[in-house]
């Protein structure tokens, strides 16, 4: 039995936020109790937003899909260059998401194996319409929260480099880091290395 909760992460809360994940990996290497973590991002503004709430509500996403990962992944995310970053963001994005796990075995393989230039346009829609199938608590989200969690999970294979952008949504190669690789392998994220690799 899946318990949806899990299966659907929290995808809705946006795609791998590049720019600000290292900003939030620093911060939780040291420790810092909730209270403080609060702090520097509303009031500090760590992450340069407009608004304090926009701030916390990212930091929160970040925080929920990175932290769980462990230090020696945050120190890795700190140091390592910006492919790496893009694809251990990727990594933690469909370890809190399994749904886009099934999503990129899915569609996205199948589109590679019929040598398909592009990702289509009704990808998500038909994905989510065959996995009710066998979840059908999928059919309690609204239309709206479908939505924005398909566009989430087309942006962050767009940050990641899979496809080429949001609106034309090209296949692109992408080969995994010997580096990302190897660390995925050794934490015991196979299975989510070899969807990366497809």
């Amino acid at each position: 039995m899946i318990n949806i909760k899990q299966y659907v992460g929290d995808i809705i809360g946006g795609s791998l936020f590049v720019a600000e994940s290292r900003t939030i990996a620093e911060l939780l290497l040291e420790k810092p109790s909730d209270a403080e973590f609060k702090r520097v991002v509303e009031e500090d503004n760590i992450m340069q937003k407009n608004s304090a709430k926009t701030a916390i509500r990212y930091a929160r996403t970040i925080r929920l899909r990175i932290e769980p990962m462990g230090d020696n992944y945050l120190e890795f995310l700190v140091r390592a260059n910006e492919t790496c970053v893009k694809q251990l963001l990727m990594a933690a994005f469909l370890k809190q998401a399994p749904i886009a796990i099934d999503f990129m075995r899915h569609k996205l393989s199948d589109a590679r194996r019929m040598f398909e230039e592009r990702l289509s346009d009704y990808a998500w829609s038909d994905f989510i319409d065959e996995r009710i199938r066998s979840i059908p608590e999928l059919a309690n989200f609204s239309e709206s929260s479908i939505k924005k969690m398909g566009n989430n999970m087309i942006k962050a294979l767009v940050d990641a480099g899979y496809l080429n952008s949001a609106r034309q949504k090209r296949l692109q190669a992408v080969y995994l880091d010997p580096d990302v690789q190897s660390w995925l392998v050794q934490n015991g994220h196979e299975k989510i290395a070899q969807v990366m690799e497809v």
